[in-house]
This record gives C-alpha cells, structure tokens and sequence, in this order.
C-alpha cells in the first residue's frame, strides 16, 4: 500500500479508535446505570435484544473491544490485511445493530 494511502487509512482508523473507545465507555456506563447526557444520546431499546434480558446491555462490547486491540496492530504493521477490513465494517455492522427495531 502507497504511503499516501496507508495515511488516509491511518486516519479513518484513528476515527474508528476514537469512536470505539467513547463507545465503550457510553455503554459501560449504561450498563452500570449512570445517566448523563452521553449515555442518553441515540439510546433506544430494540425488539431484536429482548429475547436477551439484561444481556443486551453487552452486544456492542465485542465489536468496540475487537477495534480498540486490533488497530494498534494494523498502525504497527503499516498494512491493511483482513484485520484492516473487519475494522472498516465494524462500525457498519453496529450501526446495523442500532438501526434494527
């Protein structure tokens, strides 16, 4: 991959780094039952978790965690790999997780 390249990579992994890592805060505070204005925001309850419980609180966390280990890995390696496109669709698929009543 060009240098170029590789840094416009970079950056939207430092975007999806950032918004994994505030993510996981929100719902780690969500499933501790803090409420402020960051736990509150883009909140809703969806008929696809129920059958869940309480375990519904946690279904982003894989996603959220996956990201915060794995680009590290990728910015070390200076290369995409397959790693590097699971990254890219993770935001994707929790976004489709938040989309679906």
């Amino acid at each position: 991959m060009g240098d170029r390249a590789f840094q416009i990579w970079k950056l939207v992994m430092a975007i999806i780094f950032l918004w994994s890592a505030i993510h996981l805060i929100r719902d780690v505070m969500q499933v501790v039952g803090m409420h402020n204005i960051l736990t509150e925001v883009a909140n809703r309850s969806h008929k696809w978790c129920e059958p869940l419980g309480s375990l519904c609180g946690y279904t982003s966390f894989p996603p959220e965690i996956f990201n915060l280990i794995v680009i590290p890995i990728i910015w070390q390696r200076k290369e995409m790999s397959i790693l590097g496109w699971l990254v890219i669709a993770s935001p994707t698929v929790v976004l489709l997780m938040w989309l679906f009543p």
